[in-house]
């Protein structure tokens, strides 16, 4: 068991969590602590993620809130088979090799963030493998639209489904934590909940569409939360807020929440 379990900053505002928090009519907070209760329940009796003979109820008790089990499962963040339940990812984000992995990845981000102009901190820099959480190729230089895997770079044009496929066959997320449009989002103060809502807006409006890879599809959500494609949110004096095309949007994502 470790005594530790990794948990992104924008958890709460996952729309995953607010898919959780509708069907149990439950507050997102509240979402994220029992979340940490189920995650602390697999890590402690489970070695590889894989619970078997375990059912939601076993997970709703675990959580104490009925339909967690069920509303994990339509979210995709529990899997439900013949022999029992499994978890996701397990080993990326519990145990010692997630945690390994972890401290790997601060330990590069702060020999990058000194800016050490000195030749043999560069090379300790350099020495140290490029990890990241979802993610087995390079992070992109600074500065880049994305961080992105070599899958696009032939040219293929391919629909969201294909984008899909794609970063499920390179385990990856379709949006992974380091890529670029989160650093921009913390840069100018933009909320993460926003950057979430513009996930959904962006999926909605671009799904029928076609760009070029995995790449271009993210490069493609980048621009479209640097350039506020949808009109979402506006500078109210120093102060991020939704615009009236912004609350619609919420609402259609909570209400698509709801009917999931």
């Amino acid at each position: 068991m470790a005594a530790w379990l990794k948990m992104g900053v924008d958890l709460p505002e996952k729309p995953e969590v607010w898919q959780i928090a509708s069907r149990c009519s439950l507050d997102p907070d509240a979402v994220v602590g029992k979340l940490l209760k189920v995650w602390r329940w697999f890590d402690s009796h489970t070695e590889n993620g894989n619970a078997a003979g375990v059912t939601v109820s076993i997970i709703d008790h675990v959580a104490t809130a009925t339909g967690f089990g069920d509303a994990m499962v339509a979210c995709g963040w529990l899997e439900a088979t013949e022999d029992g339940l499994s978890l996701p990812k397990f080993d990326r984000h519990n145990g010692e090799t997630a945690k390994k992995r972890a401290l790997t990845a601060k330990r590069v981000g702060a020999h990058r963030g000194k800016g050490n102009a000195d030749s043999n901190a560069s090379r300790v820099t350099e020495s140290v493998p490029r990890v990241r959480e979802r993610s087995n190729t390079p992070i992109a230089p600074k500065g880049a639209d994305g961080n992105d895997s070599s899958k696009g770079k032939s040219g293929k044009r391919m629909t969201w489904l294909e984008f899909a496929a794609a970063c499920a066959d390179a385990g990856e997320d379709l949006l992974p934590e380091d890529n670029a449009v989160f650093v921009y989002a913390e840069r100018i103060g933009l909320p993460g909940e926003f950057v979430g809502l513009a996930w959904g807006w962006f999926k909605a409006r671009h799904a029928d569409k076609r760009q070029v890879g995995v790449r271009g599809w993210r490069q493609a959500f980048g621009n479209c939360v640097r350039e506020n494609w949808g009109k979402l949110w506006w500078d109210n004096g120093g102060t991020w807020e939704l615009t009236t095309a912004g609350k619609q949007a919420q609402r259609e994502v909570q209400a698509q929440a709801v009917a999931a």
